[in-house]
């Protein structure tokens, strides 16, 4: 008999340091013919494991049953071996000894629970057996909710109770209807309404289903002012089971607009990728490309990449930021704002396992800078461009399928956003958190220890980060290193 699970990954494993270890420890039980426990078999407990030198391989029992104390917590793969079992009936357990992550989730979950599948199979002389028809467990459908942030755009979530597929399916006035399946990542030509030049992808998850408990469609092109009917589809991991629910109808507003192509976006390098490995938009002009954003140190481009290529020693880090301009609609009275904030989304990111909720700071530019904004301006005229207002995120918080950071402005500073709204736009700047004082040569080293000595986790890190991609070291600088490699969280270790 044999059991085995796809872990979700263990905190060691997902960190890459110390031993292997399970984070849903489930185990197999096999009970003898007699139904008592006083004959019991667990998981990978064989005598050859303990014994090699053994003339045949058999399990051992195992009185009382299995315990937490002695599964096997390493193996996500566990056999009963019996070479000569006694004729009789015999059950077969499969326990959860700790299931503390659901199997379709990246990185770490909490609080811990969930949902942990498994596949069980049994050789032998089985004839007398009675085969047990197992009926695939129905997903169920709960939590849908429409958020209308334009009057094009709708943005569907829903939960399942079991890791599915999913899809949102809409239908207007007319009777006609479209679906857009939630999936890892999508090609321009699928966003209708909207004319993508690019769209930031990888191949391997392009179009692919998400499964998952948690799902997004983003649904484009909806006229204003419009009353649609909706409904979600879900599909369990076998493919065998789609349940289908009605989730009523939503309006988008008439007078709430956005941007079709949004040409005064980018993300912006401070060198020129091509002599390293590549990074994506990094090669062209990158502005109305994507609204994706990168922000902080790329360190990808000091490797083996850039010696083959000929650039002698390695090629230095490369700095990302995310620039992008807002736009209002003519006639808008920005007299009658009174609050404002900013949110920024990152979409089921399976290519890159981020170890922490990346957290990073929006900065609000003066008006000089939007008259270069746009198709030509570099990375350099945007870092040097002076901030009027520096904005952190006062929300950050980490689930699938997003990341979600939310800046909102104090009053001190929703002033000086509305008077930078006075000509119909404003300039942002998006940095990782510390980057900003590294652009412009003003951490020193008091600044430096302060951060490597903060109570935060999230804080410490940023200087590990920053001197470990500094070429020249000062006697103090190398010690904070030493004390980062000495810090008590393995994240500030690693970095």
């Amino acid at each position: 008999m044999v059991l085995a699970w796809s872990d979700p990954g263990g905190i060691a494993s997902f960190l890459g340091a110390g031993p292997e270890a399970l984070t849903n420890q489930l185990e197999l039980q096999v009970d003898g013919p007699d139904g008592k426990t006083t004959t019991s078999y667990c998981g990978n407990h064989i005598n050859t494991m303990s014994q090699p030198s053994a003339n045949q391989a058999t399990s051992l029992p195992d009185p009382g049953g299995c315990n937490p104390l002695t599964d096997d917590k390493a193996n996500n793969v566990q056999g009963v071996y019996l070479p000569h079992p006694a004729a009789g009936k015999y059950h077969v357990r499969v326990m959860g000894q700790a299931v503390l992550e659901d199997q379709s989730s990246i990185g770490l979950q909490f609080p811990p629970g969930g949902k942990q599948g498994y596949a069980l199979a049994v050789t032998g002389n089985l004839s007398n057996a009675t085969p047990v028809a197992v009926k695939p467990a129905s997903p169920s459908v709960s939590g849908i909710t429409v958020e209308r942030p334009s009057n094009d755009l709708a943005l569907v979530r829903w939960h399942t109770s079991l890791p599915t597929t999913g899809k949102a399916t809409v239908t207007d006035p007319g009777g006609g209807t479209y679906s857009v399946a939630d999936v890892y990542s999508r090609p321009a030509d699928s966003y209708r309404g909207l004319e993508l030049t690019q769209v930031e992808n990888d191949g391997q998850f392009l179009d692919k289903p998400m499964l998952s408990t948690d799902h997004v469609v983003k649904l484009t092109g909806l006229s204003p002012g419009t009353r649609y009917t909706l409904s979600v589809g879900a599909t369990d991991q076998s493919g065998r089971v789609t349940v289908t629910k009605a989730a009523g109808a939503f309006t988008t507003p008439a007078t709430a607009f956005a941007p079709t192509v949004a040409s005064d976006t980018a993300t912006l390098y401070s060198a020129n990728t091509t002599t390293g490995p590549p990074i994506p938009d990094a090669t062209d002009d990158t502005w109305g490309k994507s609204s994706q954003f990168y922000a902080g140190t790329l360190p990808s481009t000091a490797g083996v990449g850039c010696n083959i290529v000929g650039a002698g020693g390695g090629c230095p880090p490369v700095e990302a930021l995310g620039a992008f301009k807002f736009t209002l609609p003519k006639g808008l009275d920005t007299h009658l704002v009174t609050g404002a904030a900013v949110q920024l989304f990152t979409r089921h990111d399976l290519t890159s396992h981020v170890q922490e909720t990346p957290t990073h700071t929006l900065e609000l530019l003066n008006d000089a800078s939007e008259a270069q904004w746009g198709t030509g301006t570099s990375y350099q005229q945007v870092a040097n461009d002076q901030a009027q207002a520096t904005v952190g995120p006062v929300t950050a918080y980490k689930r699938v399928p997003y990341d979600a950071e939310t800046f909102t402005f104090a009053c001190s500073d929703l002033n000086g956003l509305l008077k930078n709204l006075a000509d119909g736009q404003a300039a942002f700047r998006v940095t990782s958190q510390g980057d900003t004082l590294e652009r412009l040569h003003r951490l020193d080293g008091k600044t430096l220890s302060e951060a490597a000595e903060d109570d935060a986790r999230e804080v410490r890190v940023h200087p590990m980060r920053i001197l470990a991609v500094r070429k020249e070291l000062s006697a103090h600088e190398h010690a904070l290193i030493l004390a980062g490699l000495k810090d008590n969280d393995g994240i500030v270790q690693r970095c």
